[in-house]
């Protein structure tokens, strides 16, 4: 009895082994096409960016506030194709309708909304319809964009730079200028010092 219990173990253990490498060449076969896989896809409430390893970033939807990057007016419903940026794009991000690029060699590429100057882009310009290049002296690793329209760009170097919004409301009355964390012009880069 046991031994017939050993060999239908044995069985079931060799017919899931068939079953798993079957559906693992299966996946592989359906993949393998010259199609280029995805890095990343975002989105905001107006527009869907996919970015691909290559570098290469398409853009669909709302062009409100300019947001495909493409400098024409016109929604588009399938991707095109963002131009105007030097280099290999290897990450972006958004924060309501401003939209931020990085590339390999830090550059930092922004277009879309600039109501606070949150484009960092050292002018009040509303609206930046095509990528434009921000000036920070240091190479760019990380941009955090997830707090109204206040940006945080972190460099290479672990250096920490801020423009956009910078008004803390702490009663209707009472707006205080200090969400940025340093002094100089809201609309262009400037550095946070934190004196350890």
């Amino acid at each position: 009895m046991q031994s017939k219990k050993f060999i239908l173990s044995i069985c079931l253990f060799i017919l899931t082994a068939f079953f798993i490498t079957a559906c693992s060449d299966s996946n592989d076969n359906n993949t393998s096409s010259n199609e280029p896989k995805t890095a990343k896809i975002i989105m905001n409430d107006y527009t869907r960016y996919a970015l691909f390893p290559d570098g290469s970033l398409f853009a669909w939807g709302s062009n409100q506030y300019g947001l495909l990057g493409i400098g024409e007016a016109k929604n588009t419903y399938t991707p095109v194709k963002v131009t105007g940026i030097n280099g290999i794009i290897k990450d972006i991000y958004t924060y309501d309708a401003s939209i931020y690029t990085v590339t390999e060699d830090g550059a930092l590429y922004t277009w879309g909304d600039n109501s606070f100057g949150q484009l960092g882009l050292g002018s009040t310009e509303e609206f930046i319809k095509t990528p434009a290049k921000v000036n920070i002296n240091s190479s760019v690793s990380k941009v955090y964009t997830n707090h109204k329209y206040s940006i945080y760009v972190v460099t290479n170097d672990n250096a920490v730079y801020s423009f956009g919004y910078n008004e803390l409301w702490v009663d209707v009355n009472t707006p205080s200028n200090c969400l940025l964390g340093r002094d100089g012009l809201n609309y262009e880069p400037h550095q946070i010092l934190f004196n350890k």
